[in-house]
């Protein structure tokens, strides 16, 4: 998985958890967090990572790009972007509470055209 190999490259394992409660009494974990200093009793505050890619969303829209049809291509890149602030508000109802978390999440898109 790209995400794990790229947290693993830039950062100690100490600094990152994977499968991480960050909701106090929630079931739900987050694929990784990174742990951020936290309060003064010396628990910290995760900042949670949640790896996403809308593939069936981004493969319509090269297909209406390899067709060179407009309307498609418009059609597919506002479907794209709607799925993808959902999956960015998944991520904050689920992960982030503060003062547990960061005030936000990070929603990795592991991909490089988009």
């Amino acid at each position: 998985m790209q995400l794990a190999a790229l947290l693993e490259q830039v950062l100690t394992p100490e600094q990152y958890a994977t499968n991480v409660a960050t909701r106090p009494g929630s079931a739900e974990r987050v694929e990784f967090a990174i742990r951020m200093p936290g309060r003064d009793d010396g628990v910290p505050v995760w900042l949670p990572i949640d790896a996403k890619f809308p593939s069936e969303d981004y493969e319509r829209l090269l297909a209406a790009h390899d067709a060179v049809d407009t309307a498609a291509i418009e059609a597919a890149g506002r479907a794209l972007e709607t799925r993808i602030r959902t999956e960015a508000k998944t991520l904050r109802e689920k992960y982030v509470e503060p003062p547990h978390t960061t005030d936000f999440g990070i929603l990795f898109l592991p991909t490089e055209g988009l």
